[in-house]
């Protein structure tokens, strides 16, 4: 018998899994045939210190940011808007951090 994953031969002095799909699998092959096979949904994300897990931007919810940002952009601007420049009030103020 061979591991359906690798097609190397299952032998008896190594760890095989059985999975529930009925496949015989080598340990160091059961992530290939998870992922291949069964596909798994996820989420990726972060674990924070407190231990909760936060999920990060899926790809879809990324493309409605950026067609929601595209919209405002491509939205006519009015001349009439009055432009702001920052500019010191004195020129000798210490710098305060």
């Amino acid at each position: 018998m061979n591991c359906s994953v690798c097609g190397n031969p299952l032998t008896f002095d190594r760890v095989i899994f059985h999975c529930s799909c009925g496949m015989l699998i080598h340990s160091y092959c059961w992530e290939k045939h998870v992922l291949a096979a069964h596909e798994p949904s996820f989420k990726l994300g972060a674990m924070a210190l407190n231990g909760e897990f936060i999920a990060a931007k899926s790809a879809s919810e990324e493309e409605e940011a950026d067609k929601q940002a595209d919209d405002l952009l491509s939205l006519p601007q009015s001349e009439e808007e009055e432009t702001t420049e920052c500019q010191p009030t004195s020129t000798n103020a210490p710098i305060v951090s």
